[in-house]
């Protein structure tokens, strides 16, 4: 509550829901957040799924040629 007076309600409201979509819900994050300005940015969809890694590059050889016992190991 006590952030509510330097940056007011609709911030606060907006970075308490940041902070619970990222499952912080701290005084010391909602504070960061706060501070970064970063409640003013549109929060992800968490229907959406975003890509870490590139398609089909994910590893680098399949399961059975990692874990075979008779496996070709490289250097």
């Amino acid at each position: 509550m006590r952030l509510q007076k330097p940056y007011g309600a609709s911030r606060l409201e907006a970075a308490c829901a940041r902070a619970l979509a990222h499952a912080s819900p701290s005084y010391r994050t909602v504070k960061t957040i706060l501070v970064g300005g970063f409640d003013q940015h549109p929060l992800a969809d968490p229907n959406e799924h975003v890509h870490v890694h590139a398609p089909g590059a994910r590893f680098a050889r399949d399961a059975q040629s990692l874990f075979a016992p008779d496996a070709d190991v490289r250097p």
